[in-house]
């Protein structure tokens, strides 16, 4: 099992300390007024990390305070800039360039993992914020969990995803054409991830979105075909190559 973010300890409460103090009133006094209660939500978060459904919205925290919370997430503080610049620093090699909730698109702006409108007490917390695309981040919304409290969503800080592939593609080579025949999840009978895995998938719409990115990907593979004139043979071991990576 892997994890494809590192959880790297930034110093929450050093960043929610520092974002006070540089704050003008009557933000300043707002954000004192819940500190308190942020840090031990902040500390409910981790140890719920693995089943974050579970975690439910701090009703002690004012109306006013929330409000504020947000506003302040929004206006992006310097603090918040360093604390999200540690965050991409410790991205895995996979995702220094792409999104990790679809592998697809670069990541352009953050995810609150638990969303900042319903959770405004982590709207400033790193562990909860997760580089996304702007498609992602818009397909997932403020959605959490179905009907029946599961999770729809990889987390992927915190949750452990299968080591071995698990994201497979049919390929087939009709003349000179490469044409795509499926793409589909395929898991061992015991993963324990499985389920959250496929909600993952249908949420966002992955299957569809990969195989529009098919057509753009191989294009460009089958131009190298064409220039080293490759043999049949040779294609499907270098398509085997680029599949699994």
């Amino acid at each position: 099992m892997i994890n494809y973010i590192e959880n790297t300890e930034i110093n929450d409460e050093g960043v929610f300390k520092d974002i006070i103090k540089y704050k003008h009133e009557p933000g300043k006094t707002k954000l004192k007024d819940c500190k308190k209660e942020i840090f031990e939500d902040y500390l409910i978060y981790k140890q719920n990390s693995c089943a974050l459904q579970k975690v439910i919205p701090d009703i002690r925290i004012p109306d006013e305070s929330k409000k504020e919370l947000i506003k302040t997430y929004n206006s992006n503080p310097s603090a918040l800039q360093k604390s999200k610049l540690m965050i991409k620093k410790n991205l895995s090699n996979i995702l220094r360039a792409k999104c990790p909730y679809c592998l697809i698109s670069a990541h352009s702006t953050f995810d609150h993992y638990l969303d900042k409108s319903k959770y405004p007490e982590y709207a400033l917390f790193s562990s909860n914020l997760i580089p996304s695309c702007a498609e992602c981040n818009s397909l997932k919304s403020d959605f959490l969990c179905d009907s029946k409290g599961n999770r729809l969503f990889i987390n992927f800080i915190f949750d452990e995803l299968p080591a071995y592939p698990f994201l497979k593609y049919i390929l087939s080579i009709e003349g000179e054409k490469i044409v795509l025949k499926k793409v589909y999840l395929d898991f061992d009978d015991n993963e324990p991830k499985k389920q959250i895995i496929k909600n993952h998938f249908k949420k966002l719409k992955l299957i569809p979105r990969l195989e529009d990115q098919f057509d753009v990907a191989i294009s460009t593979i089958i131009e190298e075909f064409h220039e080293y004139n490759y043999s049949t043979r040779e294609v499907k071991e270098v398509l085997t190559k680029k599949m699994r990576a």
